[in-house]
């Protein structure tokens, strides 16, 4: 009987309702439903079509690869010389500053444990999600292993580091390893807002943190790690602790 009823109530669910997918969750919305606050029914799917760059400001419009949405509307990369809310016109700034484009970063949507396939797996994890999201260039994971420091896999950018929506965190490297982001990094590929922790293994210097790092990232239990939070600034951004190895986590990814 209580298969019956559990079969009966499936049913009925599909048949009175449409999934739909806003960030990472995944619900049925009844079809005489509207979508929740900052959300757009497209293709009976809940999108947020002010910062989703497959819908940005409406059910029609993609943002041209290299691109962003903010606020319902495409926007091309900034400027590094450039301050980052100022349109860069046919590569000259409007106050004719132009300089090397800025670097995007972004926590990941995605979680992992600790057995990541090493520096190598959790950087293709970041890769795979920046080529997803229409993001340019190269990324890495800021991650470093018991012999391997995320400061030397990194390019040292002189120009601006910032998320996805435009939104400054350092200046440049030495800004980014001064112990004091302008911003945190609390936005993912998407541009939506996470508070989560992150696997770091590494010092706000970019160096090694002392540790196992889960044997170098490829084990997802009895060791442990350490953590960032997406919500910090100070060096919590990167240094707040360790963990177990078998805690979901998200990763720091960085544009070389």
């Amino acid at each position: 009987m209580k298969r019956l009823l559990s079969a009966l109530t499936l049913g009925w669910t599909i048949m009175a309702g449409v999934l739909a997918i806003a960030a990472d969750k995944v619900i049925v919305i009844p079809l005489l439903m509207t979508c929740g606050d900052g959300l757009a029914k497209c293709s009976d799917i809940c999108v947020d079509t002010q910062h989703n760059p497959s819908y940005c400001g409406d059910c029609s419009t993609v943002c041209d690869a290299g691109s962003y949405c903010d606020q319902g509307k495409c926007k091309g990369l900034v400027n590094s010389l450039c301050n980052i809310h100022t349109d860069c016109l046919s590569g000259k700034c409007l106050e004719n500053k132009c300089g090397a484009p800025s670097k995007f970063v972004f926590v990941s949507n995605a979680t992992f444990a600790g057995n990541l396939g090493g520096l190598a797996g959790a950087d293709t994890q970041c890769q795979a999600l920046a080529e997803a999201a229409r993001l340019p260039g190269t990324y890495k994971a800021w991650l470093s292993s018991t012999s391997v420091s995320a400061s030397s896999r990194f390019s040292h950018s002189d120009a601006p580091y910032i998320l996805v929506d435009g939104t400054l965190i350092a200046n440049n490297w030495n800004d980014l390893i001064s112990g004091a982001l302008a911003s945190p990094i609390s936005l993912d590929e998407n541009g939506t807002p996470l508070l989560r922790p992150v696997w770091t293994g590494t010092k706000y210097t970019g160096e090694i943190m002392e540790g196992t790092q889960c044997a170098s990232w490829i084990a997802g239990s009895y060791l442990s790690a350490q953590i960032g939070i997406t919500s910090e600034t100070n060096n919590d951004w990167t240094e707040a602790g360790e963990e177990d190895c078998e805690l979901q986590c998200s990763l720091y990814c960085f544009e070389q």
